[in-house]
């Protein structure tokens, strides 16, 4: 059978930006302040994408993991990266083009994003301005974090979509458990913060390198 793709929602880090530098930046910051050893910028892609608490938890030390110290830590790194959000990220190549075609084909968007929901949109503001989201959740709203589905259902819904008419597109294990959970086809992107062996392990149903080529699924509308 063929189903019709309507709308695509995205996940944000690692998926439409790379932002791994100033989340690092962030946290090194932090971890030093509070006398712990900092990581490289690359180990950050490990410790991304179930949000802000288990980026803390995965950045300190085993011994420094006490509930005080990681709340304290939580409260200065969103305080420290809610102003230097737009440091260093960017837009992964051919994003901009790949969303205005889809704009274009009239196919509608939403973004959904375990980073804090105030950071989401101000980020959204600021780089995706030209760009018209019809549904955009980060969290701290009434619905848990990926890979929950709660949140997918309140967008497609906004959307006035079927989840079969959806697309989930992101490039970690939880956003294709999360498309599982919600009943959408999950695309992983291979640019983003993990590897391709994850992607097929949590589910892939379409695995692309190149940001048109989500064009190009959405053209056939394959099922």
């Amino acid at each position: 059978m063929k189903a019709t793709i309507k709308g695509v929602i995205f996940d944000l880090d690692g998926t439409l930006i790379d932002s791994k530098e100033d989340l690092a930046d962030a946290t090194n910051r932090t971890l030093a302040e509070e006398g712990f050893p900092v990581w490289p910028v690359e180990s950050y892609g490990l410790f991304l994408g179930r949000g802000i608490r288990n980026l803390v938890w995965n950045a300190l030390p085993e011994n420094g993991r006490d509930e005080a110290t990681v709340e304290r830590c939580r409260e200065k790194i969103l305080a420290d990266y809610g102003k230097n959000y737009a440091v260093k990220t960017r837009l992964y190549e051919g994003i901009a083009p790949m969303l205005s075609e889809l704009e274009r084909q009239g196919v509608k968007l939403g973004l959904l994003s375990n980073k804090p929901d105030s950071i989401t949109r101000k980020i959204m503001d600021g780089l995706f301005s030209a760009c018209s989201f019809d549904c955009v959740l980060g969290a701290g709203t009434e619905f848990p974090l990926k890979p929950e589905p709660d949140a997918v259902y309140h967008i497609c819904r906004t959307l006035g979509l079927k989840a079969q008419e959806v697309l989930l597109v992101g490039d970690s294990e939880v956003d294709m458990q999360t498309a599982s959970n919600a009943g959408l086809r999950a695309v992983g992107v291979s640019w983003g913060f993990r590897t391709r062996e994850e992607l097929v392990s949590g589910g892939a149903w379409k695995i692309v390198d190149r940001a048109e080529e989500i064009n190009e699924i959405v053209k056939e509308g394959q099922g």
